[in-house]
C-alpha cells in the first residue's frame, strides 16, 4: 500500500509534459510558430532600414553632385566678374595732369560713325588668366570638349605658376576622358596632381588618373593610385576616398 501511494504521489508531481507528450508538443509548435513570426517581422524591419539607408545615400549623392555643379558655376561667375573688372580698369584713360580745354564746337553736326565691334577673345588675347580660365570652363560646360581641351591646354602653357593651373589640368584631363581619349587624359590628370599635390583637385586628379589607367588595361597601376587616394585623402576628402574604394572593389585590387 505504501508503495502504491508513493507511485501515485510521484505521478501527480510530474510536469504536465511528462504526463501528456502531445500537449507538450503542441505548445512547442505554437512557440516555434511565434518565434518564426517574430523573426519575419524583424527581418522586414531590417530590410526597411536598409532601403531607407540606400535612399538617404542616393539623396546625399545627388545633393553633393548639385553642390559641385553650383560651386563650379560660382567659380565661373567669379572669374567672369574679375575679368570684366580688369577689362574695365584697363579701358580707363591714364591721368596726364593736363587741364582739359573744351573743344571748339563745330558749325555743323558731324555725321554719325558707328564704332566697329571688337572681336571676341580667341584664346590668346584674354586680358588675364581668370578670363582665360572662365572661357575654357564655359566651353566645358557647353560640352565643347575639343574647344575646352584647346583652351585649357593653352592656359597651362601660358600660366604655369597660376593657382588655377592644377584645376586647369584636371579639367583638361576631363575634356579628354569625356571623348574616350584615355591616354591623353592620363597625362592631364598626372600633371594636375604633380603641379599641386595639396590643391583642391589633388584627390580628384588621382582618382580620375586611376580610372583612366583602368580604361587602358593598366589595372595594376590603377590599383596603386587608388590605394594612395584612400590612404592619403580618407579624412580630408572622404567622398573621393569612398569612390576610390568602390573602384578598388570593382577592379578587385589586392
Amino acid at each position: 500500500m505504501r508503495r502504491l501511494a508513493l507511485c501515485l504521489y510521484l505521478l501527480a508531481a510530474l510536469p504536465a509534459q511528462a504526463q501528456s507528450p502531445d500537449s507538450y508538443n503542441a505548445r512547442l509548435e505554437v512557440r516555434l510558430s511565434q518565434m518564426a513570426e517574430e523573426i519575419r517581422e524583424l527581418r522586414g524591419r531590417v530590410e526597411e532600414a536598409q532601403y531607407a539607408a540606400r535612399q538617404n545615400a542616393e539623396a546625399l549623392e545627388r545633393f553633393r553632385g548639385d553642390a559641385d555643379y553650383r560651386l563650379q558655376a560660382m567659380e565661373q561667375k567669379l572669374a567672369e566678374a574679375q575679368a570684366a573688372a580688369a577689362a574695365a580698369e584697363a579701358a580707363l584713360p591714364e591721368p596726364t595732369g593736363e587741364t582739359l580745354v573744351p573743344a571748339e564746337q563745330p558749325s555743323a553736326p558731324a555725321a554719325y560713325q558707328p564704332e566697329e565691334a571688337s572681336p571676341s577673345p580667341t584664346g590668346r588675347d584674354f586680358p588675364n588668366s581668370n578670363a582665360h580660365y572662365s572661357h575654357a570652363f564655359k566651353q566645358l560646360n557647353d560640352k565643347n570638349y575639343a574647344g575646352a581641351a584647346a583652351s585649357f591646354d593653352a592656359f597651362v602653357k601660358k600660366y604655369p605658376e597660376d593657382p588655377l593651373t592644377g584645376n586647369a589640368y584636371y579639367w583638361l584631363g576631363e575634356s579628354y576622358y569625356a571623348r574616350g581619349d584615355y591616354t591623353r587624359a592620363i597625362e592631364g590628370f598626372r600633371k594636375g596632381f604633380e603641379v599641386n599635390p595639396d590643391g583642391q583637385k589633388a584627390a580628384d586628379n588621382l582618382l580620375k588618373l586611376a580610372m583612366s589607367l583602368s580604361k587602358v588595361k593598366r589595372v595594376k597601376e590603377a590599383c596603386i593610385v587608388l590605394k594612395q587616394v584612400s590612404s592619403n585623402y580618407g579624412e580630408n576628402n572622404p567622398r573621393t576616398a569612398n569612390k576610390a574604394a568602390a573602384e578598388m572593389s570593382a577592379l578587385q585590387c589586392k
